[in-house]
């Protein structure tokens, strides 16, 4: 039987992460659909609106998305670095322990 003095649920992060990356080619193809469907007229309004146009809204939207997944993927990596901590200290623990 094993015992664990340190434990981290970091399962959570790793799965948002992996289902964030294997759904971006969905929501980019949501965008280009939506981008597409938008009459002149409509996106003309937008510009006016929003003051930028349909096609610089679009690469800030791909930039957040690779800002938002290579974030993601950082929290990824730091959680799995984290458990790897956590399996060496309780190695060197039970070692104490142990005497």
């Amino acid at each position: 039987m094993t015992s664990s003095y340190i434990e981290f649920k970091n399962e959570d992060i790793a799965n948002i992460a992996n289902i964030t990356g294997n759904s971006q080619a969905d929501w980019d193809r949501i965008w280009e659909g939506v981008r597409t469907r938008l009459s002149g007229v409509v996106s003309e309004a937008l510009d006016a609106l929003t003051g930028s146009s349909l096609d610089e809204r679009s690469a800030q939207y791909h930039q957040k998305t690779q800002q938002y997944t290579a974030d993601l993927n950082q929290q990824k990596q730091a959680v799995h670095n984290v458990g790897n901590i956590s399996v060496d200290t309780n190695q060197q623990m039970s070692r104490v322990i142990a005497g």
